[in-house]
């Protein structure tokens, strides 16, 4: 629950009805029904200027007051004056609706690679260019090498992480990888690239007014790099290396908590990897929605909501901000 701030403005109509009746009763009615939806009005202001009404009103959920804002606060600041029976409503300018600066953050957390930037892709492309034609061994001998190294102590960077786990995947493959080739993804992750269907996705949920955060397994240094290949902006990036962990351990999820989370409005995290995202903020409780790019077979249940692709993310959103 929050509290929203609504503006509307009067036409011509409008103010003669308000003239007419007076205003004290449009406040009394729109106080009637705030506590009928089970909030409570805070304030009911007449001003000069291009806003004639300012409403505030606290306890309501977001669907709540949008359809409120719609429709039923206009009835009932335009009341019953005005010179056309039965078109009252049309006597408010129909700007009114929630101004979200008086809400609390509402945030979006992002896993970066396979979520947003095609990390498959990335892999694989490096695989050929030191064995050809084993592009997809090498990215399958690879996750599992990269997962092992990830959880042997003590931490290590994720740059170290790359070129470990490059060379026990080409060993796995019993194939050659000279010394200096060791460092290959380190070099080429900067230049993978983001899946399609994140700019319009990131920039519709930007416009509803989402902060955007990622909560990565890598470097600082190595994300600063991936951001430029990304077509949207963040407010807040953890990584790896700031938690001396990686997920699926849940330093990332818990530093953010300590940070945002705590006063967010809203919070939904948004992953392609059922391991190291989805069943550790299933366990923690936090909202999540699951990108299953590739088609997997896990249980869908332990997620708030399933899409295949982002360009399903802001609908999917709406629904659980809704629900929450």
């Amino acid at each position: 629950m929050a509290r929203f701030l609504f503006q509307a403005s009067y036409s011509p109509e409008g103010i003669k009805g308000v003239l007419k009746d007076g205003g004290t009763g449009r406040r009394t009615a729109v106080e009637a029904a705030v506590k009928s939806l089970g909030g409570k009005l805070e304030g009911f202001y007449y001003a000069f200027g291009k806003t004639d009404v300012y409403v505030i009103v606290d306890g309501l959920d977001n669907a709540t007051a949008a359809a409120f804002s719609r429709r039923g606060l206009r009835l009932l600041i335009a009341g019953s004056g005005g010179n056309r029976p039965g078109h009252q409503e049309n006597d408010v300018v129909s700007g009114a609706r929630p101004v979200t600066a008086a809400m609390a953050d509402r945030w979006l957390t992002f896993d970066c690679f396979g979520t947003l930037i095609d990390w498959r892709h990335g892999i694989r492309t490096t695989g050929e260019l030191l064995f050809p034609g084993h592009g997809d061994e090498f990215i399958a001998a690879y996750i599992t090498a990269e997962t092992e190294v990830e959880s042997e102590a003590p931490f290590r960077r994720y740059r170290a992480v790359l070129t470990e786990a490059t060379r026990r995947a080409a060993k796995h493959m019993a194939l050659d990888l000279k010394p200096d080739d060791a460092t290959a993804l380190v070099s080429t992750i900067p230049y993978w690239p983001p899946f399609a269907d994140v700019g319009p996705a990131l920039g519709e949920l930007r416009r509803e007014g989402w902060k955007l955060a990622l909560l990565t397994n890598c470097d600082r240094d190595i994300i600063a790099l991936t951001q430029r290949r990304l077509p949207a902006s963040f407010d807040a990036v953890v990584t790896a290396e700031d938690v001396s962990a990686y997920k699926p351990n849940p330093g990332h999820f818990r530093l953010f908590q300590s940070t945002f989370g705590s006063s967010a409005g809203a919070w939904i995290h948004v992953a392609q990897s059922y391991f190291h995202d989805i069943r550790p903020t299933h366990e923690l409780g936090i909202t999540r929605i699951w990108v299953n790019r590739q088609g997997e077979k896990d249980d869908p249940s332990l997620a708030d909501g399933v899409i295949d692709a982002l360009a399903q993310l802001p609908e999917a959103v709406s629904r659980l901000s809704k629900v929450g």
